[in-house]
C-alpha cells in the first residue's frame, strides 16, 4: 500500500503552535502543580536562609522592631551533607564510576564454531571508550551539572535535564584552541519544567516515555543568532518581539521559549498527521522551530527522590517533608532569643514624678551604677517577662525531629555526637544514616544510565574528533578518537561505590581474602598478581598504580627469569599436591570398601547365628518328642511281654530268653537316647556362652574364616 504524501500547511503549523501552548498552560495551572509550587516557594526561602516576614494578627506586614527574625540553617545543612554523600558514593575518587562493555567483532574459531574472544583486547576496548567519555565529562563539567540536579531533587523533590550536543572553544592539540563538541547534561529547575501528568507515564523506565515541556529565557539577539540549520522557520522568527515576563526570579525582557518534546497529532479533514518524537520551540507565543529528535527517544531525563502518588507526576523529598518543622523551629528560636534578651536586659518602670528619672530617661543601667532619686513613691521596678527555658525545650525537640527526618547525624556532618563512642557504635550509626542515601542513589542509577547511552549515541552521530587522556596500560597516554572509532554498540554499568563504611569493609575483606589465597599453595597460582596489586593501589587512593607495579611490559630479563622459575616451582608444587590428594582419595576409597565388607560379613554372621539357633531349637524339640515316644513304646512292649510271660507259664525258657533280650535292647536304646540328649545340651550351652563374644574374622581367597 502506497503512502500518500501530504504537505504540512501554514494552518497546520498554527495548530501545532496552539496545541503546545495549550499543553503548557494546562500543566502550569494544574492543581498538583499549584500545590507543589507553594511548597517550593517556602523551601527556597528556607534553603537561602531568608528570614520570615513578621505579620500582624490580620496578616498585614509589621515594621522592623527589636524582635529577632532569623532562619535556621538545618535544611540548608542537610542539603549540603546529603549532596556531598551522594556525589562521593556515585563518583568515587579512586576508580571509574561507570564501566562500558563494548560489543566487538570476533573471528570465528574453526574448531568450535564460536567467536574467538580475546579478554585483553576486550578490556582495552572497554577502557578506551570509558576514557573518551570521562574526558568529555571533565571538559564540559558533567559532575558539577549533575550536582545541581541532585540539589533540585532534594529541594523540589524532582529533577529534570536535557541531553544535547554542544560545542565550545577549548585548548586542545598541544595547546592550540579549537572548537570541540560533546554531549552535555543540561539541568533544569523544576520551576521551568513541566512533566507529563498522565498516570500511564510512571517514570520507572530508563528513558522518559512521556512528553516534557521546558521553559527557557534567552535574549532575542542570541535566539536569532543561534537559529541556524534545519527546523528553523525564519519567516515566523521575524515576528518575535521583546516582551516582559514575570518569573520566580523576577521580571525579564528575554524571550520566553517553550520547548516541547513528545508526539504531536495534527487534525485534518483528509486524515490526521501524526508527528512522533518531535521537538518544538515556541518563542513568545510564536512557533519558530520543529524537527524530529536525533535519537529514537526524547533526550530528556526526569526522576526524583520519592514519588507518592501515581496521579501526581511530581516527587517529594525529606527536605520537603521537614519544611514545616524547620519553620516551627525558626519561630521557636526567635522566641527563645527574644525571651533571653528580656531576661538579660529586663524592661523597667520608674516613677514619672521623679525629676532625676525624667531628666535621665530612667535610671542608669550599668554595673555598680548609683542613681539618686527624690521620689517618695515606688521608685524603680524591673519587669519579669517571659521564660526562655520553655522555648529552649521546644527548640531541642524540633531540632531532633529534623535530624531524624533528614537522617543527617553528627557523624555525617563531620563531628562526633558523643565524647565516648565505640567503633561498633560508630559503624552502626554510620550504616543507619547511609541507608536512605543509598536508596536515593538507586533512584539516580537509571537517569545516569540513560545519559551514558545518549552520550554514546550522540557521539556516534555528531562527534568529529576528540582528544582524550587514556590511562589503560600498554597504550598511548593521549589518543585522538574519530567518529569511525566508536561505532560499536556498548552497554553501560553504573559501578560507583557502596558508601564510606561499605567501601572500607570491601577493601579490608578483599585484602584478607587475597592474603589467604596467596598463603595457600593450592590457590596461590590462581591469583592475578599484577591486577590485584593495581586494584589494591587504586583502593589506597593512587590513581596511577602502574608507578608502583612492575607489569609484564616493564619487567627486566632477570625478573622474567625469576617469574619463570617461580612459575615452574608453583606448577611442581601443585602437581605434588594433586598427587597427594589422589593418594589420599584412593586410601579413603579402600577404607570405605573394607568397612562396607566388614559390615556385610557381620550381617551375614548374625543372620547365620539366628538361623542356627532356630534350627537347633526345632531339632531339640523334635528329639525330645521322639525320645518320649520311643520310651513310651518301649514300656508298652515290655508290659505286653510281661503279660505274655505270666500267661505262658509253660514257656519258661522262652520267657527267660526274651526277658534277657528285652533288657539288653532297652539298655542300649536308653544309653543312646541319654547320650544324644547330653550332646544336644552341651551344644546348646556352648552356643549360649558364645552369643555375646566377639570373634576375629579374617578374609581369605575362598571367603571368611572365623578364628
Amino acid at each position: 500500500m502506497a503512502v500518500k504524501e501530504r504537505k504540512i500547511r501554514k494552518a497546520d503549523w498554527d495548530k501545532v503552535e496552539a496545541h503546545v501552548t495549550a499543553v503548557y498552560d494546562e500543566r502550569k495551572d494544574s492543581s498538583f502543580r499549584k500545590s507543589h509550587e507553594e511548597k517550593w516557594t517556602e523551601i527556597d526561602r528556607q534553603i537561602k536562609m531568608e528570614p520570615m516576614e513578621r505579620l500582624s494578627e490580620k496578616g498585614a506586614p509589621l515594621p522592623s522592631s527589636w524582635h529577632n527574625v532569623l532562619e535556621l540553617g538545618e535544611l540548608s545543612k542537610a542539603s549540603e551533607i546529603i549532596t556531598s554523600d551522594v556525589m562521593r558514593i556515585l563518583f568515587p575518587s579512586n576508580k571509574a564510576w561507570f564501566t562500558p562493555h563494548v560489543s566487538l567483532k570476533w573471528a570465528t574459531d574453526p574448531k568450535t564454531g564460536q567467536p574467538k574472544q580475546d579478554s585483553k583486547k576486550q578490556k582495552v576496548g572497554d577502557g578506551l571508550l570509558r576514557n573518551l567519555m570521562s574526558q568529555q565529562h571533565k571538559d564540559f563539567g558533567f559532575k558539577d551539572r549533575f550536582r545541581l540536579s541532585i540539589k533540585e531533587a532534594l529541594h523540589h523533590g524532582s529533577f529534570s535535564a536535557e541531553v544535547r550536543f554542544e560545542k565550545e572553544m577549548m585548548v586542545k592539540d598541544e595547546g592550540r584552541i579549537r572548537l570541540v563538541g560533546a554531549p552535555v547534561w543540561v539541568p533544569y529547575s523544576m520551576w521551568n519544567a513541566f512533566p507529563d501528568p498522565a498516570p500511564s507515564v510512571i517514570g520507572t523506565n530508563m528513558f522518559y516515555t512521556g512528553s516534557m515541556v521546558f521553559l527557557d529565557y534567552i535574549p532575542l539577539w542570541k535566539l536569532k543568532k543561534g537559529a541556524t540549520g534545519d527546523g528553523w522557520m525564519k519567516d515566523r522568527l521575524k515576528k518575535v518581539e521583546k516582551e516582559e515576563h514575570k518569573t520566580p526570579a523576577g521580571k525579564t525582557d528575554d524571550v520566553e521559549i517553550i520547548k516541547f518534546y513528545g508526539d504531536i497529532s495534527i487534525e485534518r479533514s483528509d486524515g490526521d498527521i501524526f508527528l512522533p518524537n518531535a521537538k518544538v520551540l515556541i518563542a513568545n507565543g510564536t512557533l519558530v522551530y520543529y524537527a524530529s529528535n536525533d535519537l529514537p527517544f526524547a533526550p530528556v531525563v526526569y526522576s526524583g527522590y520519592e514519588r507518592q502518588d501515581v496521579r501526581d507526576p511530581y516527587y517529594t523529598s525529606p527536605i520537603i517533608k521537614q519544611s514545616p518543622i524547620q519553620k516551627a523551629a525558626s519561630v521557636t528560636l526567635n522566641k527563645f532569643l527574644d525571651a533571653g534578651a528580656l531576661k538579660v536586659e529586663p524592661p523597667i518602670e520608674y516613677d514619672g514624678n521623679d525629676p532625676d528619672y525624667v531628666a535621665n530617661d530612667g535610671p542608669v543601667i550599668a554595673p555598680g551604677a548609683k542613681t539618686p532619686t527624690k521620689s517618695l513613691g515606688k521608685g524603680m521596678n524591673m519587669l519579669d517577662i517571659g521564660d526562655p527555658s520553655w522555648a529552649l525545650k521546644a527548640l531541642e525537640v524540633f531540632l531532633r525531629q529534623m535530624q531524624e527526618g533528614t537522617a543527617v547525624s553528627a557523624l555525617r556532618s563531620g563531628t562526633a555526637n558523643s565524647d565516648r563512642q565505640t567503633a561498633t557504635e560508630v559503624n552502626k550509626v554510620d550504616q543507619g544514616s547511609e541507608i536512605r542515601t543509598i536508596e536515593f542513589i538507586e533512584q539516580l542509577i537509571p537517569p545516569l544510565g540513560a545519559f551514558l547511552y545518549m552520550q554514546h549515541e550522540l557521539n556516534r552521530s555528531n562527534m568529529e574528533e576528540y582528544e582524550f587522556y587514556n590511562d589503560e596500560l600498554h597504550t598511548p597516554d593521549v589518543i585522538r578518537a574519530k567518529k569511525s572509532d566508536i561505532q560499536s554498540n556498548a552497554y553501560f554499568e553504573i559501578t560507583g561505590t557502596k558508601g564510606l563504611l561499605g567501601e572500607e569493609q570491601r577493601t579490608q575483606k578483599t585484602s584478607q581474602v587475597t592474603a589467604f589465597a596467596l598463603s595457600n599453595p593450592l590457590t596461590a597460582g590462581r591469583i592475578k598478581i599484577d591486577e590485584t596489586l593495581m586494584n589494591m593501589y587504586r583502593d589506597a587512593g593512587n590513581k596511577n598504580p602502574e608507578d608502583f607495579v612492575k607489569t609484564e611490559q616493564g619487567k627486566t630479563p632477570q625478573d622474567a627469569a625469576k617469574d619463570a622459575k617461580m612459575q615452574e616451582m608453583m606448577q611442581a608444587l601443585q602437581q605434588l599436591s594433586q598427587e597427594n590428594k589422589d593418594l589420599k582419595a584412593g586410601h579413603q576409597v579402600k577404607m570405605a570398601q573394607l568397612q562396607a565388607d566388614n559390615q556385610q560379613f557381620m550381617a551375614e554372621m548374625k543372620k547365620d547365628r539366628e538361623q542356627f539357633a532356630a534350627t537347633f531349637a526345632e531339632d531339640r524339640k523334635q528329639f525330645q518328642q521322639t525320645f518320649a515316644l520311643e520310651v513310651a513304646e518301649f514300656k508298652a512292649e515290655a508290659k505286653e511281654k510281661q503279660i505274655q510271660s505270666v500267661v505262658s507259664i509253660n514257656a519258661g525258657d522262652e520267657i527267660g530268653k526274651v526277658a534277657k533280650e528285652l533288657k539288653e535292647m532297652g539298655k542300649q536304646q536308653s544309653d543312646a537316647l541319654v547320650k544324644a540328649a547330653e550332646t544336644f545340651e552341651k551344644a546348646a550351652d556352648k552356643m549360649e556362652k558364645n552369643q555375646g563374644k566377639k570373634r576375629k574374622v579374617k578374609r581369605t581367597a575362598d571367603g571368611y574364616e572365623v578364628e
